[in-house]
């Protein structure tokens, strides 16, 4: 695979993820299964994982990950500067 801003991109929603879900994102019992849930199962939203008392993630938030986590490329941001004006949106702010 190569290393893009759209990987950057995608790890930084791994990232977030697992900050705001207070967890690993995935659990392998070993590196095959690890790599191969992260190829293949969707992570489950946010607001599913969150530890109970930690607060809502506002849902701007959440679309923002959602959107940095998909697994195709062509419905990931095609670069940073693309998040930033997503968060900055009136909509989502």
């Amino acid at each position: 695979a190569r290393l893009d801003d759209g990987s950057a991109l995608r790890a930084l929603g791994r990232v977030a993820w697992e900050l705001l879900a207070g967890r690993r994102p995935w659990d392998g019992v070993g590196l095959y299964q690890l790599l191969h849930q992260q190829k293949h199962e969707e992570l489950p939203p946010l607001d599913v994982v969150r530890p109970a008392g930690a607060g809502p993630v506002p849902l701007p938030v959440q679309y923002v990950v959602a959107r940095l986590l998909a697994k195709r490329p062509a419905d990931r941001w095609a670069g940073a500067d693309v998040v930033v004006e997503q968060l900055a949106h009136p909509v989502l702010g």
